[in-house]
């Protein structure tokens, strides 16, 4: 059964006999990206992550089962961050605040600016975009930037908190590449085009051991990194020594 996220971030886990333990195989779920329910257990679901197979134990609590013939989301979050209202004015106070690629059901009604979401609640009509409408055409590297100062966090995907693969995850997917691994070990032979490292370029996704950034010009990597817990840019040639040395180089086609 598919099920959507009802939290900002919810946390698909490795052990969930020890929730406070972060595994080596972990993820986040958006809000309102789905979840394929496989069996029960305890507090919990096990299945998979429907836009990238990632698999673990999500609370059943921070997940709402679709009914049947209950469409997915249709609209997504293009700007860094923002909220969800109780009431259709930036004076009422957040209920909730959401990701950037975040999912949600929208209803025609508008008011103020703002559109009403299916669960009756309200988001500020300029943050979102329909599916189909989304700005996939983006510059990577702008939308990279908007990542800088995110504090770092260890399976994170989201502007509160992310990862160095669930970084380049969200880029990849903001550039209509549908829908790419999760892991550094799995993105680096499959995401974009091969490219030389004598050839590299601002926009080109660096592979290290472990790690991987993006590349704001020719000497110049943009990563989230636990060496300093947030995301910043650093010098290619630093990540190279650090890391020793690089294991591919990959270009997004456009």
């Amino acid at each position: 059964m598919i099920a959507l996220a009802n939290r900002t971030t919810v946390d698909v886990i490795e052990f969930p006999d020890q929730p406070q333990k972060i595994g080596k195989n972990e993820s986040q779920l958006l809000y309102g990206e789905s979840f394929n329910t496989e069996r029960e257990d305890g507090d919990y679901y096990y299945g998979t992550c429907t836009h990238d197979d990632y698999a673990g134990y999500v609370l059943k609590s921070e997940l709402d089962l679709l009914d049947n013939g209950q469409d997915a989301p249709s609209y997504l979050v293009h700007v860094p961050s923002t909220h969800i209202y109780a009431e259709p004015t930036f004076k009422a106070r957040p209920i909730l605040s959401l990701s950037y690629l975040s999912r949600l059901s929208v209803t025609p009604k508008q008011d103020n600016g703002f559109s009403k979401i299916e669960n009756g609640n309200w988001i500020f009509s300029n943050h979102i975009s329909k599916v189909r409408d989304f700005p996939y055409n983006l510059d990577t590297i702008e939308l990279a930037k908007s990542f800088l100062g995110t504090a770092y966090l260890y399976a994170g995907r989201s502007i509160f908190g992310i990862d160095c693969s669930g970084l380049i995850q969200n880029l990849a997917m903001a550039s209509g590449h549908n829908f790419p691994a999760r892991d550094c070990c799995d993105q680096e032979t499959t995401i974009g085009e091969a490219v030389e490292l004598n050839d590299i370029q601002g926009g080109d996704i660096v592979y290290f051991k472990g790690h991987v950034g993006i590349m704001v010009d020719k000497k110049r990597i943009l990563n989230a990194t636990s060496r300093h817990m947030t995301t910043l840019i650093e010098n290619l040639d630093d990540l190279t020594e650090i890391y020793d040395g690089v294991r591919h180089v990959r270009r997004l086609s456009k």
